[in-house]
């Protein structure tokens, strides 16, 4: 019997999830100076409490923009941290992912990431969020400055353990001479994964504050 490719195999996910009528477009969440433009009409944050959920069209596609002279772009998973960061720091672009982001929201980060001075990358430190790390910072365009914050640089409460697959998955990235290979090897050298808002706040915090 023939084996179905990757791409085969989610084309027919995809159908099911059409069929059952499950199928959902990617959200994404948007707070600070910032401002979402679908043809005509033109959403902008800045100075609302966020960050606000946009479900992304099916036909037709948005554009994001910052503000003149907006300094830090946030790209954040953890939802509690997002809010406090919009609410303690209004002069900061926020896009909240939660996931693994579609196709959709990486061009829409790359977009957002060409009107500020640096991007900064927050996820929970932990084989998924290295992926997620890595499909955020390879989908930037080039020469935009970026940094990867390790949550577990502050006080957190001990996650589980990785297995050995995990750890071997994790090693492999550690091998990359960039942002994300330093994420990882910092993951595999504690050797546990750190998944909590505390330290989430306190590592974004810090960064904002240099």
């Amino acid at each position: 019997m023939p084996v179905r490719s990757a791409a085969c195999r989610l084309a027919e996910l995809a159908r099911t999830l059409e069929a059952l009528g499950i199928a959902r477009n990617p959200y994404i969440g948007l707070g600070g100076p910032i401002r979402a433009r679908l043809g005509e009409r033109v959403l902008d944050f800045t100075g609302w409490p966020g960050p606000h959920d946009l479900r992304l069209p099916v036909t037709a596609a948005i554009a994001l923009h910052l503000r003149p002279q907006t300094e830090t772009l946030l790209v954040i998973e953890n939802r509690q941290a997002a809010e406090h960061v919009c609410d303690r720091y209004p002069d900061v672009a926020v896009i909240w992912c939660h996931g693994q982001p579609a196709d959709t929201v990486l061009e829409l980060i790359s977009q957002a990431a060409q009107g500020a001075a640096r991007t900064l990358i927050s996820l929970d430190a932990d084989l998924g969020e290295i992926r997620i790390a890595a499909r955020i910072h390879d989908h930037l365009p080039k020469g935009v400055p970026r940094q990867i914050l390790d949550v577990g640089t502050h006080n957190h409460v001990q996650g589980a353990f990785f297995s050995h697959p995990t750890e071997h998955y994790i090693r492999e990235f550690s091998k990359r001479g960039d942002a994300v290979g330093t994420f990882a090897s910092a993951c595999l050298t504690r050797g546990y994964a750190v998944e909590q808002e505390a330290s989430t706040r306190a590592a974004v915090s810090e960064a904002l504050e240099r």
